[in-house]
């Protein structure tokens, strides 16, 4: 298999406008579209499953991830997006991926982070070193 950037994300930063925003969306499967931060959970009922106490898009709804996890603020909408992935192989595929279109990160507590006025995104190592992982936060809170 080619080491190839998660679909998912590569669809998201292809469509960005400006090479220094940071995307804020990822596009799930045909018939529902795209998820954003900010969404509100509730409308997303029919992607999403509880695990767990932990909300996760249905497999069904995207490509290149092993998992991703929506994490909700206290008002009910999307205020993170949690992505893991099974193959480390690509991690560094990834970093030079986003490099290339965010601008050099920095590397601050074992993770690679980009962050603009409006959106931070981070990718690293899960704990157990078992897969790595990226994360899409608002920080419009």
């Amino acid at each position: 298999m080619k080491n190839v950037l998660p679909l998912c994300f590569f669809i998201a930063l292809c469509s960005c406008n400006s090479s220094d925003a940071i995307f804020r969306e990822i596009n799930v499967n045909s018939e529902y579209g795209e998820v954003a931060l900010g969404d509100y959970i509730q409308d997303l009922e029919d992607i999403i499953e509880i695990k767990e106490g932990t909300i996760l898009l249905r497999k069904t709804t995207f490509g290149g991830a092993k998992s991703i996890e929506l994490v909700a603020s206290k008002t009910g909408h999307v205020e993170a997006m949690i992505f893991k992935y099974k193959n480390k192989a690509h991690f560094d595929d990834a970093i030079k991926s986003y490099t290339k279109r965010l601008g050099e990160p920095q590397f601050v507590n074992d993770k690679y982070v980009w962050k603009d006025k409006r959106t931070h995104f981070e990718i690293g190592f899960t704990k157990d070193g078992e897969c790595f992982y990226s994360k899409l936060s608002d920080l419009k809170k």
